[in-house]
């Protein structure tokens, strides 16, 4: 059985990797390291390399904190050069990896100093978030209960709590928090993530209640109060939303706490019918995320058609069967595919494995270890490069794998359809469909989490992904009619049984009644629906006929949109 990385095994090249990078450089006696020349020492030479170590590691954390990284890595390097295993090099090596992208060489550098430094909880914590950014959740967490062994206090806690809650242990993370919260009470942060894990298990109201009682705190408000209305299910009164714009309106309240205030109040402004002052919350709480986000409507448009030509063009795949236990759900954020998930993973042969990254992941690392970014390696990627990447997948997911079909559901995986049908060719893709008016109105008054989604605070930008998406998946479904289904969200609502037995048909899948009924689903939910899915089957969550006139903006750039 081939061992997984980051589980006791350290990759076996991975000190010979750093060697392969000095070949070029080294020149007879010695080789430049920045500025200055370095010349080999001999180990009776201790003293001055010890010197040169210091200098070298002190000279790689300020280049990066100049976020000069061709510097920082050029100096780390000298310094292994001179002690392979010198563990602040080592650390300063795998920051500028993770800056890079590299997040792999980053947990290869971090085990190797582990091994020279064992328990040091610093390295541990580091390590961690190595792994985790490899998609190696499971390894995380278990390096972060090694970090809460060695020093058991409540930022250790706290950490290990963030990752299980990441890692979808919400039960675990809700454990962890409320220890940290016991631990140091003024560390609210803890709270919240106590609220946070009651959510991803269902409950609720305890979640509101947190949220409630965070809100009184000073310096917290506005946190509570977006978390509070993020649930989507709480109701709000007049006095609620004063206290919101009080906030608001505060001069000594930051940018981003009037950006959280404010989507807090368009929601409850919303719940309470008051359109007008909905929208101008939401209005001005967009212009504010928008602030320092760089999005390129025309660039996104050009990705796309190039994946297309990419994928039109003959390529070869993996075998036949591969991935048949997959079932990927895309589509736009907000467009019904938590709710689709929710029905799918009712059913007794299904686990819902919710927003995996794992398939950006795994073409980001054949990107990285071709040099060239994807798509413009599809065309050579052979049958066996496929395999590969698609067991790769099937390691990375083997949490999930213990029933007949488990669901990956990340909306934006849409522009990787053609890539994940490559190498899982048994896979089977959900594209999950909404009126474009309703999909871009919720996207619009939702606060994303940070660096994701970052179309959705201007309506151009998200009127052209939107059409661009709907674009896509309309030709992925054309080129794989037998692998990729559309389901509508509306068609959904108004004939769920008839839908649904159609949807787990498609999945290979019997009807089974539960999935009618999986509100009551004891399953983890922690995307932005994870409340609204707990409630029963709504038969319209239509929002247009409410705004009226006030939705003409929005109208208005979708139809530029579908013009361009």
């Amino acid at each position: 059985m081939q061992r997984k990385p980051g589980r006791g095994c350290r990759a076996a090249d991975s000190r010979a990797s750093i060697i392969d990078w000095l070949n070029p450089a080294v020149a007879g006696a010695g080789f430049r390291c920045g500025t200055e020349l370095m010349p080999m020492k001999s180990p009776a030479d201790s003293n001055p390399q010890a010197l040169a170590l210091r200098r070298l590691v002190r000279d790689a954390e300020r280049f990066l904190a100049a976020k000069d990284l061709n510097g920082a890595e050029k100096a780390a390097v000298c310094a292994l050069a001179i002690d392979p295993d010198h563990v602040q090099a080592l650390r300063s090596f795998a920051r500028v990896q993770m800056v890079r992208g590299r997040p792999a060489d980053a947990v290869s550098a971090l085990q190797r100093a582990l091994e020279r430094q064992s328990g040091d909880v610093d390295v541990l914590r580091e390590l961690a978030q190595a792994q985790a950014s490899s998609g190696a959740l499971d390894d995380a967490v278990s390096t972060l209960r090694r970090a809460v062994a060695s020093r058991p206090d409540a930022a250790n806690w706290f950490e290990l709590g963030l990752m299980l809650d990441r890692n979808a242990e919400c039960a675990e993370a809700l454990d962890a928090a409320l220890r940290v919260a016991q631990m140091a009470p003024k560390r609210h942060a803890a709270r919240f993530l106590a609220a946070r894990a009651l959510t991803g298990l269902g409950r609720i109201a305890q979640a509101a209640e947190e949220y409630r009682r965070l809100s009184t705190v000073a310096g917290e408000s506005a946190k509570a109060w977006f978390g509070l209305a993020d649930l989507k299910t709480v109701a709000f009164d007049d006095s609620d939303i004063a206290a919101m714009e009080a906030l608001i309106a505060d001069r000594r309240s930051s940018e981003e706490d009037r950006m959280l205030t404010g989507f807090a109040a368009g929601l409850a402004c919303e719940t309470l019918g008051r359109t007008a002052d909905a929208m101008a919350h939401f209005r001005r709480a967009n212009q504010l995320r928008r602030k320092g986000i760089s999005w390129d409507v025309a660039a996104h448009r050009r990705y796309c058609d190039s994946i297309r030509d990419a994928f039109d063009a003959p390529h070869t795949s993996a075998p036949a069967q591969l991935g048949d236990q997959v079932i990927f759900i895309v589509g736009m954020p907000r467009s019904g595919t938590t709710l689709v998930e929710q029905m799918l993973s009712a059913h007794p042969d299904v686990v819902g494995a919710s927003e995996l990254p794992h398939l950006a992941t795994v073409i980001q690392e054949e990107s990285a270890r071709r040099g060239q970014p994807f798509p413009r390696w599809v065309g050579a990627a052979s049958a066996a490069d496929w395999e590969r990447l698609g067991r790769r997948y099937l390691q990375l997911t083997e949490r999930w794998q213990t029933a007949a079909r488990f669901t990956d559901k990340l909306p934006e995986n849409w522009p990787y359809v053609g890539a994940a049908l490559a190498m899982l060719p048994g896979a089977r893709v959900i594209g999950c469909e909404r009126s474009l008016v309703e999909t871009c109105w919720s996207c619009y008054k939702q606060l994303f989490a940070p660096h994701r989604v970052a179309y959705s605070y201007d309506l151009d930008e998200l009127a052209g992904y939107a059409h661009d998406s709907r674009r896509l998946w309309a030709w992925w479904q054309q080129r794989y009619p037998e692998r990729c289904r559309t389901l509508v969200y509306e068609t959904l609502l108004a004939s769920p049984e008839a839908e649904l037995r159609s949807l787990l048909d498609f999945c290979g899948l019997t009807f089974d009644p539960a999935c009618l009924a999986s509100q009551d689903s004891p399953r983890v939910t922690r995307t932005a629906s994870a409340a609204q899915v707990r409630q029963p089957l709504l038969r319209t969550t239509a929002r247009g006929d409410r705004y009226g006139e006030l939705f003409s903006p929005l109208r208005d750039a979708l139809a530029r949109a579908a013009d361009a």
